[in-house]
């Protein structure tokens, strides 16, 4: 009778298992177009974007970036110093 009842559930483990992937696959099989038709409407919606600012500008927009010009080396001041008080 136990060898039965491990066979049983370890049976309805198995089941559940492929049952489990088996959902996974057609749930991925739904989820998957949908993600691709939303990048595929992002990048439309980028190049529509990009078109229409070209057109209205009448040239592409370039970003400008300045490198960090080289200062010069700091003077070093001595740190030291005292407050002189004359009103005192």
């Amino acid at each position: 009778m136990r060898q039965i009842d491990s066979f049983v559930m370890w049976l309805a483990v198995s089941v559940l298992i492929l049952g489990g992937l088996v959902f996974s696959v057609y749930l991925l099989s739904f989820i998957l177009p949908l993600v691709l038709l939303f990048l595929l409407g992002d990048f439309l919606w980028n190049v529509g974007r990009r078109w229409y600012y070209q057109k209205k500008f009448g040239q592409e927009t370039v970003v400008i970036v300045k490198k960090k010009t080289q200062n010069k080396p700091a003077d070093i001041i001595d740190a030291e110093y005292e407050i002189l008080d004359d009103k005192h």
